[in-house]
C-alpha cells in the first residue's frame, strides 16, 4: 500500500478566459501553486465549476456566450457554489463593473497583463 501524501491536498484553480494565451499564461504563472482547470467561456467556466469544484475561480469578464459578471451571478444564486472565491483578470477598469462584482462577492481584480506576484500573492491570501 502506498503512503498517503503529507500535507494539505494541492490546489485547484479554475481559470475562464477566451483567450487560449491569456489562460496558458495564467497556467503559467500557477504552476508549482495549483492545478489548474481551464474553461474558454462563462458558460463552459460554469459547467467545469459545477463538475471540478475547485478551490478559487479566476475569470475573464468580456467573453462570448456567458460573461464573466453573468458567470459570477449564476455561481452565487447556486448554494453549492456561492462560497467558492472568484477573482477577476481583466482588461475593464469602469467602477459600476467593479462594484457590481464586490456585490456579487468578487474576492478581487487582477488587471491584465497579469503579473504573477501580485496574482499569488491574492491567491495565497484567499487560500489560507
Amino acid at each position: 500500500m502506498a503512503d498517503a501524501p503529507i500535507g494539505p491536498p494541492p490546489r485547484r484553480v479554475l481559470v475562464v478566459d477566451d483567450s487560449s494565451t491569456i489562460r496558458a499564461q495564467i497556467v503559467e504563472c500557477l504552476e508549482g501553486y495549483a492545478g489548474c482547470i481551464e474553461a474558454a467561456d462563462g458558460r463552459e467556466g460554469l459547467a467545469r465549476l459545477r463538475a471540478e469544484r475547485p478551490d478559487a475561480v479566476l475569470t475573464d469578464l468580456e467573453m462570448p456566450v456567458m460573461d464573466g459578471v453573468s458567470l459570477l451571478r449564476e455561481a452565487r444564486a447556486d448554494p453549492a457554489l456561492r462560497d467558492v472565491p472568484f477573482i477577476v483578470i481583466t482588461t475593464v477598469t469602469a467602477v459600476e463593473v467593479f462594484n457590481e462584482c464586490r456585490a456579487l462577492g468578487c474576492a478581487g481584480f487582477v488587471l491584465k497583463p497579469v503579473n504573477r506576484d501580485y496574482l499569488l500573492a491574492k491567491l495565497r491570501r484567499l487560500l489560507r
